[in-house]
């Protein structure tokens, strides 16, 4: 079949190509392409798959893949490559409530079926459930701490919601989510206090029932020996399974009562954000505070704090002077005019076990690594370092780090391949790990001076290294 065209027809037909051709080129020209020395990355909407620029939570699950909870678009999945979005629908998300308090809810009749929703369910719908914080437990199940859908459970298909109409929340209006190392949940609410959920069991802390201060709770730190840290609107509270310890600005250091971001480091100091009195340091003895007066700290607005264990470096996010570096002695400061820093409006705080900072904004997830961005780690990075000090006498100390959740064997050899002591034997997340060498057996006998091999086993190999024991 033969077919014929105008002049006219093939001209705009030859421009409509052109303007194709344009804009694949723009589009190819905004996309981020990683050079071996690129500090920062930036990604939006606008060049790439991130379906929301509001990036408000932050975490990482066991296969090194980033979550990202939205304001308005759900919960995203990215694992350096490909972005996934998760979003639970208004069914899920707003379940049918109760007709006990009919005063509260009105109806929807659709094919003469009539539901009952709560008046802010409909009215906002579920792209309105900002997605206000996130945890991710041992099992890669994600906790979603929402605005006005309660706790939300996520495991990868399955949604699940916990509210006050299903479930022993006090609030809908979920600020904070933390995680025990037995599992347990500890909910931090904007009117209701403190809940933790045990997976059967909702207990409720607040004002009239406990030591917390206040009902408002911004933040929650857990401690591996099990000390829950609370920040509230008016004060921080520590609890330790049976007592409360509260402080605030009229009995310690703590230089403001609203705490909104939380953080312990290796040595289990205690790093608090507050909003108007910059931020402080507590060893659970003295309090070191820091200012925009007294230190490097831009602002005394603070919303989110990190810890880089790696290099025992604390990273601060403010509310309007963008991001601090503090390194116990030297601040550095990012914002949007010294560096690529989209918004100095920080969300939320992740460093990852490659070093790369995760840094969440209103106008988009950026990411920034000293000596440039790595986004993916291949099992050829399962990296096991020489141990210091070697030749050693009586304690030596090495690392090794992981890309991947995997079993891990530690155990120390003599030159024979003799077995003499399992230092590690259990399940590990990626990141980097240091283990220690007291030149003791197994039975808690000295070994003899010697050379010695330590070795790292894992799912997808096996380093070892040398090291020499004197006496």
């Amino acid at each position: 079949m033969k077919f014929c065209f105008s002049n006219e027809v093939i001209k705009r037909a030859s421009g409509f190509i052109c303007l194709m051709i344009i804009s694949i080129c723009l589009v190819l020209a905004s996309t981020p392409v990683l050079s071996q020395n690129e500090k920062w990355v930036v990604f939006n909407t606008t060049n790439s798959d991130l379906p929301d620029n509001h990036v408000l939570s932050l975490a990482i699950d066991s296969y090194n893949n980033k979550w990202i909870g939205t304001k308005f678009s759900g919960l995203v999945k990215f694992d350096g490559k490909d972005w996934k979005i998760f979003m639970p629908d208004s069914a899920i998300l707003f379940p049918p409530l109760l007709k006990k308090e009919p005063e509260k809810l009105f109806t929807s009749e659709n094919h003469a079926e009539k539901t009952f929703y709560s008046k802010t369910a409909m009215t906002l719908g579920p792209q309105f459930n900002a997605f206000y914080d996130l945890a991710i437990d041992a099992n890669d199940t994600k906790w979603i701490g929402s605005k006005i859908g309660g706790l939300i459970r996520f495991d990868g298909t399955e949604w699940k919601v916990f509210n006050q109409a299903n479930s022993g929340m006090p609030d809908d209006y979920a600020w904070s989510v933390a995680l025990e190392a037995n599992g347990a949940k500890w909910i931090g609410t904007k009117k209701g206090g403190v809940v933790k959920f045990d997976g059967k069991n909702w207990t409720v802390f607040d004002k009239n029932n406990s030591g917390l201060p206040d009902n408002d709770v911004c933040s929650i730190a857990i401690e591996k020996k099990g000390n829950i840290w609370i920040g509230t609107s008016n004060g921080l509270a520590k609890f330790d399974g049976k007592n409360w310890t509260v402080y605030h600005t009229g009995n310690s250091g703590l230089p403001a009562n609203a705490v909104w971001a939380l953080a312990i480091d290796a040595k289990k100091n205690i790093w608090v954000g507050t909003q108007g009195g910059g931020m402080a340091k507590f060893d659970g003895t003295r309090w070191n505070a820091y200012n925009k007066s007294n230190s490097g700290l831009p602002e005394n607005e603070i919303a989110s704090l990190a810890i880089d264990d790696a290099n025992n470096t604390i990273w601060i996010g403010t509310t309007n002077a963008g991001l601090a570096k503090f390194d116990g002695m030297r601040w550095t400061v990012f914002d949007t005019q010294n560096s690529a820093l989209p918004q100095n409006n920080i969300k939320d705080l992740l460093i990852d076990n490659l070093g790369n900072k995760w840094i969440g904004t209103e106008m988009g997830l950026a990411i920034y690594r000293e000596e440039g961005v790595l986004l993916t780690r291949s099992t050829e990075d399962f990296t096991l370092s020489h141990n210091y000090p070697n030749p050693f006498n009586a304690m030596t100390e090495f690392y090794f780090d992981i890309p991947r959740r995997t079993w891990v064997n530690v155990s120390i050899y003599n030159i024979l391949g003799q077995l003499l002591q399992t230092l590690i034997n259990e399940e590990y997340y990626p990141g980097r790990y240091y283990e220690q060498w007291d030149g003791l057996t197994q039975h808690g006998t000295p070994a003899p001076a010697g050379l010695y091999l330590y070795r790292v086993k894992t799912d997808f190999g096996t380093r070892s290294q040398k090291m020499m024991l004197i006496r």
